[in-house]
């Protein structure tokens, strides 16, 4: 797995979630067990993210120390106690800013074997073009990923962080290659970290990983969307679990769009309805 180093965080959070989650015994696919491991997960990636990284800009140095073996030793035990709490209330973390903007992802990979995955977000807008590049600079300083110390405190020529997470799959026994991300925010970790699982573990093809329905965990809310088993979140919610559900699915929880290359050399291609995602199989003529 390929993750996107800093100063993104969101990759070192991804490795983070895939980290704890090794170590859980199998849940079934889309199951009440599979939906309240992962909110316990989120919860935890959501401490960790501020325990280690806070307000800082992410480093090598911090995302190392994310990623020990004892503060991953760590985050397992907390993450037990989360499990042991079943439905009830998760305790409460320090809210984080939450903005909607405007990221888009593209996946790429030809028949060699090369592989890219670019993410680009325009947020808001900040209304500047880079010249003879037509790229809009985006309005990043309201992101709680990017600027987590909020407004007047980031310093001026200070590199900054970034929430997007663009990564790759590549299998070391067959060479199967996958590229994939996400826009969303700070949505988008855990929108790649559902659908590598469901890749991974769940055995699932990128176009069910991809199309299942996704929970969300902060502001010590499970958001989810029922289109698919929406009995599993209604009986949480009558459990006492603090639930916002989605009857349709929707780009709050990111745009995982994929490209694949398999061992025989044949492609496949899922991009994410939730964000009008598209996929274009290109043939080049000799």
């Amino acid at each position: 797995m390929v993750l996107t180093p800093p100063p993104s965080g969101g990759g070192a959070l991804i490795a983070y979630g895939m980290l704890l989650l090794e170590t859980v015994p199998e849940r079934n696919f889309a199951s009440r067990e599979e939906v309240l491991l992962l909110r316990a997960v989120m919860q935890e990636m959501l401490t960790a993210r501020n325990e280690v990284l806070g307000a800082e800009v992410p480093t090598l140095d911090l995302v190392f120390k994310l990623l020990e073996p004892s503060n991953v030793a760590k985050g397992r035990k907390r993450l037990e106690r989360l499990l042991e709490l079943g439905t009830a209330a998760l305790p409460p973390i320090p809210e984080l800013r939450n903005l909607v903007g405007n990221t888009t992802h593209v996946s790429t990979i030809d028949k060699d074997g090369n592989a890219c995955s670019v993410t680009l977000s325009n947020g808001e807008c900040s209304g500047v073009v880079l010249p003879g590049y037509g790229i809009f600079l985006n309005n990043f300083l309201g992101e709680e990923d990017i600027n987590p110390g909020g407004f007047h405190a980031f310093k001026p020529g200070e590199r900054l962080g970034s929430a997007m997470s663009p990564t790759l799959l590549i299998s070391k026994r067959d060479g199967d290659i996958v590229s994939m991300g996400s826009g969303g925010s700070n949505r988008i970790r855990t929108a790649i970290v559902q659908v590598v699982r469901n890749m991974l573990t769940h055995s699932l093809p990128a176009s069910e990983a991809v199309s299942a329905d996704r929970v969300h965990y902060e502001h010590d809310t499970l958001f989810g969307e029922a289109t698919q088993n929406p009995q599993i979140l209604a009986d949480l919610a009558k459990d006492g679990v603090r639930l916002s559900s989605f009857p349709k699915q929707s780009m709050f929880f990111g745009g995982v769009h994929v490209a694949e290359r398999r061992a025989d050399g044949s492609f496949d291609g899922v991009g994410d309805a939730r964000r009008s995602g598209a996929t274009r199989l290109v043939h080049h003529l000799q």
